[in-house]
């Protein structure tokens, strides 16, 4: 047998072993990953499409920041100032919505995936809409966050904490500046926050990420990232994705029990 046959007869067998230890086998996983990336990719894409669009991304900006003076909530400048007297709780929550956003939504939809797999299907094409609403958003109406208009009054709590720019953190790389609206922050936080109310058998899992969407938004808010109503958009894209996802769907949502759990490491979760 030659060499270059062994290889690729031991390659096969590694496809095997870990298509065995999949729910639906290499292919469909392999799928799923596609479908997650392609979705990454478009996010990215936009980075670029906002190029040039500085000018109307603080314009509309400063609509959102006009509108929210109108309606007697543009509070964030106050909000940031109570909570940066306590630098501890500010660099928290600096390192927490740089950083905890993309490995939360990751690890719940591989514990769907694995874990919940009967529902799975349900939830990624909630999340694939919330990012084509968002995303579509993000092209037609670019907005700069609050700490990149000199007049909100709200500065940018990691440049002023840290040696690094406002661009730092773990999914840093491909951010895009103007993406406040609407806070995809905030609508990974109740998507994720749903995902383990309704699928969780666990008590204490349901109540401990209940609170997630509320430090999230809070996060987000106080840094300077988003503005108070970029956050109650987020939370419209994802009902907004909800209803249409329940509409196509077969599956009784209202009706939403755990499933039976095929990788044991995950059973009481």
């Amino acid at each position: 047998m030659s060499i270059k046959r062994t290889v690729r007869l031991a390659k096969m067998g590694v496809v095997r072993a870990v298509g065995a230890a999949l729910p639906y086998g290499f292919w469909d996983f392999l799928f799923q990953i596609s479908l997650l990336s392609t979705c990454y990719w478009l996010y990215t894409f936009t980075r670029a499409m906002v190029r040039g669009a500085e000018p109307v991304a603080l314009h509309n900006a400063t609509v959102i920041m006009n509108v929210e003076r109108a309606l007697g909530v543009f509070r964030e400048p106050w909000l940031q100032a109570k909570v940066s007297h306590v630098e501890p709780i500010l660099r928290g929550l600096n390192w927490f919505w740089s950083n905890v956003h993309l490995p939360v939504i990751l690890g719940c939809l591989m514990w769907m995936y694995f874990a919940r797999r009967h529902y799975y299907g349900f939830f990624r094409n909630w999340f694939l809409t919330i990012n084509v609403l968002g995303i579509a958003v993000y092209a037609l109406l670019p907005t700069a966050p609050p700490r990149l208009v000199p007049s909100s009054g709200i500065v940018d709590t990691m440049y002023v904490l840290s040696p690094h720019s406002i661009q730092w953190g773990i999914n840093s790389s491909t951010a895009n500046p103007y993406a406040a609206m609407p806070s995809l922050h905030m609508a990974y936080a109740i998507f994720v926050a749903s995902c383990v109310v309704l699928l969780s058998r666990r008590r204490w899992p349901k109540v401990l990420f209940s609170f997630y969407p509320v430090v999230m938004g809070f996060a987000v808010i106080v840094t300077g990232n988003h503005w108070f109503l970029d956050a109650l958009a987020g939370a419209l894209v994802t009902f907004a994705a909800y209803v249409v996802c329940t509409r196509v769907s077969d599956l009784p949502v209202h009706s939403m029990q755990p499933a039976e759990v095929p990788i044991r490491l995950t059973d009481e979760f």
